[in-house]
């Protein structure tokens, strides 16, 4: 594996060269840094990112000596630079121009001219502060009992960072997925080395989020563009990401999608268009969960979401589109009843007015606690298989410019 950044840190008290490796975990809404370092002294400093969002409660970190205290210290603003010079003399230029030597009372600010005796109470203008030393980073600091006796490992959640990926697929010849990672950094990950990874999990609960990534599959895979572990799929980004907003095409190939005709009923009695479905089996690839646009060669032809799929499974891209040439309709009606049951009547009717068949799959269901069924297509029983949730799927061959009408008879038992 590739040895990530290594970081130069200077301590206000001891001046120490310490090595820190740190990474960068983007997951959608969020993103997690891990870090390694061996500390050689009792007071050990590490920096988050320029601009990085953070809560000082998420950090945490294993390998510390007992006793060890975290000190968390947020980056300099102007009210920070007042509290540093309290009691002390700060130059301050009014609007006016004119520029005096004062004496900070208060960060309100009130100043005061030690001369004139003058009180400034929130003037116009601006404070220069001579000699101040200036933070532009959040930083941790570590203050250990006695120096660590081996690697510590620390990790945080950076809250204004974030992925999603997109995709689209053309349906031609040869068709084609590409695959594009929307990354949106508002800060600066330096030179630190930027995985994102595709997970079905929410914005953290944050003691999980870390927890699962110490774990040694998440630390400690192959240095390959890819890498699992059983809760996380890593993408590791061939380049460092600059800060803000990026796209990276991160997949292109081949695919033998399938064109599916489904008609879910809604028994409003109209024709309305069916359901264009592809499916794709046995996926050469992980995808993680994002949207797709779809391309019928150069016409575009519906737009999609999908969750995260993995190598090997059955990609389903379902209501894609509505069909011009094949529709349907169909009603549901009481007939009768018997001593026990209620007896109902489904008719689904088909029309093709393209030039060749089609095969169009019936997805509907019945009500649960069904006792009896019975199918005829154009007047012709047919087998039917319901399954326990009372879901089914039966598959029609609708000739070109035809029309075909299945019927369903079903009882469901007196209440």
């Amino acid at each position: 594996m590739k040895k990530a950044t290594v970081l130069l840190i200077v301590f206000l008290l001891l001046t120490v060269l310490l090595q820190a490796k740190e990474k960068l975990y983007v997951f959608n809404n969020f993103v997690v840094l891990v870090g390694d370092a061996t500390p050689s002294t009792e007071t050990f400093t590490i920096e988050a990112p320029i601009n990085a969002k953070l809560e000082w409660q998420n950090f945490l970190a294993t390998g510390l000596p007992r006793e060890t205290q975290i000190a968390y210290k947020r980056k300099d603003d102007l009210e920070s630079l007042y509290k540093k010079n309290l009691r002390k003399n700060i130059r301050f230029r009014f609007s006016w121009g004119e520029e005096k030597e004062l004496y900070l009372i208060s960060t309100t600010p009130v100043l005061k001219d030690m001369k004139s005796g003058a009180i400034y109470y929130k003037p116009e203008g601006y404070p220069i502060f001579p000699e101040t030393e200036f933070s532009s980073v959040d930083k941790f600091i570590l203050h250990f009992p006695k120096s660590p006796e081996s690697r510590i490992f620390y990790s945080y959640v950076i809250t204004n960072g974030g992925w999603n990926a997109s995709y689209m697929i053309r349906f031609d010849e040869v068709s084609m997925i590409t695959g594009y990672m929307s990354l949106n950094l508002d800060f600066d990950p330096g030179q630190r080395e930027c995985y994102v990874v595709a997970a079905d999990i929410p914005e953290p609960n944050i003691n999980q989020v870390v927890r699962g990534l110490y774990k040694a599959e998440a630390l400690n895979f192959a240095a390959s563009p890819e890498g699992k572990s059983p809760d996380f799929i890593f993408y590791r980004l061939p380049v460092i990401p600059l800060e803000g907003g990026a796209k990276i095409a991160f997949l292109s190939e081949e695919i033998t999608p399938i064109k599916r005709y489904v008609y879910r009923p809604s028994f409003l009695g109209s024709f309305t268009g069916v359901s264009i479905d592809y499916e794709i089996k046995n996926l050469p690839f992980d995808l993680p969960a994002g949207t797709v646009q779809l391309f019928d060669g150069d016409r575009y032809s519906g737009f999609t979401s999908i969750t995260t799929h993995v190598k090997g499974e059955v990609l389903n891209l379902t209501n894609v589109a509505k069909s011009l040439e094949v529709t349907a309709k169909s009603k549901d009606a009481f007939i009768g009843k018997s001593y026990n049951a209620l007896k109902y009547r489904r008719v689904y009717i088909l029309k093709n007015t393209d030039s060749e068949s089609h095969e169009v799959t019936i997805s509907d269901v019945l009500p649960l606690g069904t006792i009896k069924y019975v199918l005829y297509v154009n007047g012709i029983e047919k087998e039917l298989k319901i399954n326990e949730g009372g879901d089914f799927e039966v598959t029609i061959t609708v000739p070109d410019k035809g029309e075909v009408t299945i019927t369903l008879e079903y009882s469901v038992p007196k209440s």
